[in-house]
Order: C-alpha cells, then structure tokens, then sequence
C-alpha cells in the first residue's frame, strides 16, 4: 500500500474505505448491547443497522466514537488559517433570513422540513470560526453539515450574496473555512439522507453505477409502462391520471369521478357533479364511493378498497409526448399487473393506529403500507430496491430510491391548473402533513423518476465536499454520549412534529 492510497482514521491506517468500513462496522458490533441501553436506541435488526452504517463517521444507531472525533479536531484547529484566540460574539445574529429552495443540493432529496443550506451558513459564519465544531442533535436531513462543509468553497452566487450582506451589516467579509459538523435526528430515515450528503461520492462510480441499474431496472421492468400508439407502436406511459369511482345517491350506478366532475369546457373539476345514468346531482363530500373485493398477492389474501379506474395516459413515442383515454390493451395490462405477485421484497407492514392513519383506511381501504402504491409502481420499485442491493454503492443508490417514493404514491394529485392551462407538470406532489389520498391521483413512472433522480443527485454530488469531515448518528438529542464542554456552537431548529 502507498501512502498516497493509504487511509487514515482516528489514528489507524487502512487500504481502502471498504476495509476501514469492515473494521469499524465490526467494531460497532461489539458496542450494540451497550448502545442499546441508551434511550432513543431505534427499533431494527442488527444486521439492519450494521449494513446500513458508515462507521465511524455515520452509525444507523449512537455513534460511540463522536468524542475521539472531537479530540482529533481540537488538535487541528491550531493550524487553521483564520483563526482567532480572542474570538467572541458581542450580540445576537438579529437579520432576517430569506432563502430559496431551488438549489440543487436542496432539490436531490425531499423532506418535509428540510432547511436551505445557506441560510444556515449565515448563523455558523456569524457564530464560529474555521475548525469550529457544531452540534445538530435535531439534524434531519443534514443540512446543518452540508452549510459547515460549504463555508469553506460557496457557489459564487451564495458567496457573493452573503458577502454582500456582511458589508452591509458589519462592514466586514465573513471568515470562509470549513467548520466540523455533528448531526443527529430521532429518524433513521433523515439520518440516512443525512449520511448521503455529508458523505463523498465517488462521481464515476455513482454514474456507471447508477446507468446499469437504470438499465437493469428498464430491461425488467419496462412491459409495466407499455401502452400502444393509434398506429400501433408500443410507447412508454410518463404517468396515468386515475379515479375514484362512487355510487349514484339517486340509482345507486358507478360514477367515474373524472367523467362527471371535470368541466372541460368552464376547465375547472366541480363540487357537484352529474349522474350520468339517471342525471340526478352527486357530491363528491357526501356521496358513497364504490368498494370492490379482491386477491391482493402481497398478503396473500382477499381484501376490499376503493375502487379507482385508469382516465388518462400520458405518454412518450418515438420522443414525443401523447395522451390518451386508456384502451383494451391498457386496461387488460393493469390488470395483468394486478394479478401478477411481485417476485422480489417490498414492505407490507400494517399501519399503526393514529389520526392520520385512520384518513387512508376509511377513506380508500388503505389498511397497509404497499396500498399506498399501484401495483404497478409497487412492482418497479421492488425491482428497483432489488438491484441497488447489489450495487457497489447501495446506499448511495437507495438515496435515489427514498427520494422518489414520496412522487410514487397514490397521494399525489393531479395539478387541475396545470392540467387545463399547461405548465410545469401535472404532479401537484400529496398534501403536507397528511395522508390523504385524492379523488384523482397521478401514477408517474418509476423509469422516468429513476432517471430525474439520478441526474438531480449528480449535480448535488459535484457542489458537496469530496472528504470525510461530518459526522452522522440515530439518536436522541439528551443522549449523544458527548463529554460536556466539548462543543463550540449548538445549532436548533426544533422539531416540527408538534405541527
């Protein structure tokens, strides 16, 4: 081994990340049945939160070696530029903060409350010197590491616009230089988006990587998103608007909701909506929706849900994009698809009880988390998970998978305005803070979605740090296992689940 290629951590020398990673996950092996005394410890396998940490820098659990992590940056920080021994904060950063959500690091991976990067760059520029440590115990998605890497090399445009605030404010520039950043969070599922961005990526490697599994995920799963052009070419479905079906109040009749309520002439869908049967009055808040029974193969087991019909595809031919009414064959394929069994893992885990989980089981017969989904794109993305298990950077590849599930469900609505007037895209995304699923949901194509994916985490990979220097961890904020006085700033932004 040269020692251009060696790889050093926490003192010890290794090969390659994969035989510091080995080491280290061993390591973490022998330190579960102390760890899981601590309070906050999640709930999952061994093998589960082993697989999915990057030890030391990210554990899927507390991570034990934050403090010998500390150690080696207090050592470093005497030879920062920049710093100052008589540094101190005379008053409060008192200026309001308004920044967009458009950058590309931001728009990689959804979450519900997930902060601009630069906004939090203006508090630790304000608050801490180069080779400071910060502590964000309610971390999230990261992106308190993502602001502490990115005061060392900002995009022009946020360094110029910080820049010029600083001048106004301070009559100074702010001191550049990268801070050391801690971030911890209750949600495994925030902290694995988290590790994704404070963690470098091989560029080269996530491309080639993720061409084969869009490939492979195309090659399997392509017949799936198959409709026929009126020539009779096989076209490729970019989304499917699908309905709620309900019973006439008057004859008792099935009522496609899209049919009757969506007004093409006034381009607006109406409250009130026609029978088209007995041409008697129905209103979509008060009137029955139609309930069918059938074989669900995931559970093996007859169930009853909502009944919902496919309205319209919209769709790509020979690079260009048609819609249609769905025809023999496409309504012959869904429902190949639905009595197909997936031939690969995805989760059907019963939902809890709680007020927003009741909404979906009432409401649509949503009594499992994989009824979130059409069968159809339940099936890609279990085909989709399936590949990235054997990827060369699975976790970085189920980045992608996490950040399109939210666009795959049945919650996600279709955007009237856009609809009727044209726009940017007819997925309105689903309702914040709920689970509702709408009377007119949008079935988008997991190929497509694999695709947007992968190119929007490629951009964000090129503007974040190619090293190791945050910190990740599962767990609770008042058990971090951090010796007291070992930090330089806490940054919170408080949970949001009272909201």
């Amino acid at each position: 081994m040269s020692k251009k290629d060696e790889i050093i951590c926490l003192g010890k020398s290794f090969a390659s990340k994969d035989e510091r990673r080995d080491y280290f996950r061993k390591e973490l092996r022998k330190k579960l049945p102390e760890l899981k005394k601590i309070e906050g410890f999640p709930i999952g396998d061994d093998e589960d939160i082993l697989d999915l940490s990057d030890p030391p820098y990210y554990t899927a659990c507390p991570n034990p070696w934050l403090n010998d992590f500390i150690d080696v940056w207090e050592k470093e920080k005497e030879g920062i530029a920049g710093r100052k021994k008589d540094f101190k904060v005379d008053g409060p950063y008192a200026s309001d903060v308004s920044e967009g959500k458009n950058n590309p690091i931001y728009t990689a991976h959804t979450y519900h409350t997930k902060v601009p990067h630069p906004a939090i760059m203006r508090y630790l520029l304000y608050y801490t010197q180069p080779g400071d440590t910060v502590l964000d115990a309610f971390g999230g998605t990261g992106m308190t590491g993502v602001a502490a890497q990115i005061c060392d090399n900002p995009d022009n445009e946020t360094k110029f616009k910080i820049e010029l605030e600083w001048k106004q404010m301070f009559g100074k520039m702010p001191t550049w230089g990268k801070r050391k950043a801690i971030c911890g969070d209750l949600s495994p599922y925030a902290s694995f988006i988290s590790h994704n961005y404070n963690t470098p990526t091989d560029f080269d490697l996530f491309e080639k990587e993720s061409k084969t599994l869009l490939e492979n995920v195309i090659k399997e799963c392509s017949w799936l998103y198959e409709t026929k052009h009126t020539d009779g070419g096989t076209g490729s479905i970019n989304y499917t608007v699908w309905s709620d079906v309900f019973n006439c109040s008057n004859c008792g009749k099935e009522i496609i909701f899209w049919n009757a309520a969506m007004d093409m002439e006034r381009k607006k869908v109406i409250d009130k909506f026609e029978c088209n049967h007995c041409k008697s009055l129905n209103c979509r808040d008060s009137a029955e929706k139609t309930w069918i029974t059938y074989f669900d193969t995931q559970q093996n087991k007859t169930i009853t849900i909502a009944k919902s019909e496919p309205v319209l595809i919209v769709y790509t031919y020979k690079s260009k994009r048609f819609q249609k009414k769905p025809d023999s064959y496409d309504l012959k394929l869904v429902q190949i698809i639905n009595e197909t069994p997936i031939p690969k893992w995805c989760p059907t885990y019963e939902l809890p009880y709680g007020y927003n989980t009741e909404q979906p089981k009432k409401s649509h017969g949503v009594t499992n988390i994989h009824l979130f989904y059409t069968k159809r794109n339940l099936f890609a993305l279990s085909i989709l998970n399936n590949q990235i298990e054997a990827s060369l950077l699975p976790n970085k590849q189920k980045f992608i998978l996490t950040g399109l599930i939210n666009r795959s469900t049945q919650m996600n609505r279709v955007h009237v305005s856009n609809f009727f007037f044209g726009g940017g895209g007819w997925n309105a995304g689903h309702l914040k803070g709920t689970l509702y699923i709408p009377s007119l949901p949008i079935e988008t194509s997991i190929l497509e979605q694999i695709s947007n994916k992968i190119a929007s985490f490629k951009k964000a990979i090129l503007l974040l740090d190619k090293t190791y220097t945050n910190l990740q961890f599962v767990g609770s904020a008042s058990e971090t296992l951090m010796k007291d006085n070992s930090i330089d700033y806490v940054f919170t932004d408080p949970p949001f689940g009272a909201n």
